[in-house]
């Protein structure tokens, strides 16, 4: 495949079921020398050809419109991290719609993980409903209010 159209290389991308069913590509670049490891993305991600690549867990896709909190970037060989600055989506309206956890919480927590568990209790589907971002950890957890004024935490994946 070609990662980076604006370069001379195309790459190889070689999938991986994961460790845990997480599945994901690692890619290769051959430079008429050696096989170089350039690093690895899960399979959900998605690309620009420019390089530049967001997570699945970087990237609100329950959202409309979507957003993202990080993206990596092909450098020198490598896939470097690089922060989005989610400032811009606090405060805003965005449509949720998809399966979601919600706890009930009245501020932000200082730790969003002690609330988050897989009790299915809070397990709730939203169904096209307008909700205000009030804090971002995750693009899957986050700190929202409800049309009906309800705040809370909403994640999608915890990890196992």
């Amino acid at each position: 495949i070609d990662l980076d159209s604006n370069d001379s290389y195309l790459e190889l991308a070689c999938f991986d079921d994961g460790p845990s069913g997480d599945p994901h590509y690692k890619f290769f670049r051959y430079n008429g020398e050696e096989l170089v490891a350039l690093g690895e993305i899960d399979s959900g991600a998605i690309m620009d050809g420019s390089g530049r690549f967001i997570s699945w867990f970087d990237l609100g896709v329950n959202f409309t419109p979507q957003f993202y909190t990080s993206w990596r970037e092909l450098v020198d060989n490598e896939f470097i991290y690089r922060d989005h600055d989610v400032n811009l989506y606090i405060g805003e309206t965005y449509e949720l719609d998809g399966s979601g956890f919600f706890v009930p919480l009245d501020e932000v927590p200082e730790n969003y993980y002690e609330y988050m568990t897989w009790d299915s209790e809070t397990m709730r589907d939203f169904e096209a409903i307008p909700i205000k971002i009030l804090d971002i950890y995750t693009a899957k957890a986050m700190f929202i209010e409800l049309e009906d004024g309800q705040k809370g935490l909403l994640y999608f994946w915890i990890g196992d």
